[in-house]
């Protein structure tokens, strides 16, 4: 045995220590970044969810049945008008066509407006 070849297998011994460690750390990290992402989009669904129940709440809708996780497809393209289009005297129109679905607009001809509405009533902070 070579004067340095102590030194050299404590040297490799060392490195493949910390190449094990290494990859440990990065399956840590990559599974650390794997659970981050997901409570980011559970926390994205939370508020979104939370700003419909307000949305509702301000502009006094109905709740949605306990049985049904989401509103109906017509009640949502309702609100969608309502919110979005209506109080800006159907800015989202393009003549009898809704801009936003291509589709003959759906408001009912006494909801139309021609000026701006108020704004819904502030909330109260619990």
């Amino acid at each position: 045995m070579h004067p340095g070849a102590e030194l050299e297998a404590e040297h490799r011994l060392l490195l493949r220590r910390y190449a094990a460690l290494q990859l440990r750390v990065s399956a840590w990290c990559d599974a650390q970044q794997r659970e981050t992402q997901c409570l980011q989009a559970e926390l994205l669904r939370w508020r979104a969810r939370w700003v419909c129940e307000r949305t509702r709440h301000a502009w006094d809708l109905p709740h949605a049945p306990p049985w049904q996780p989401a509103w109906a497809h017509a009640e949502a393209q309702a609100l969608l008008c309502q919110t979005g289009c209506l109080p800006f005297g159907r800015a989202g129109a393009d003549g009898d066509t809704c801009r936003r679905t291509q589709q003959p607009c759906a408001a009912p001809a006494h909801e139309a407006v021609s000026a701006p509405a108020r704004p819904p009533r502030p909330m109260s902070r619990r």
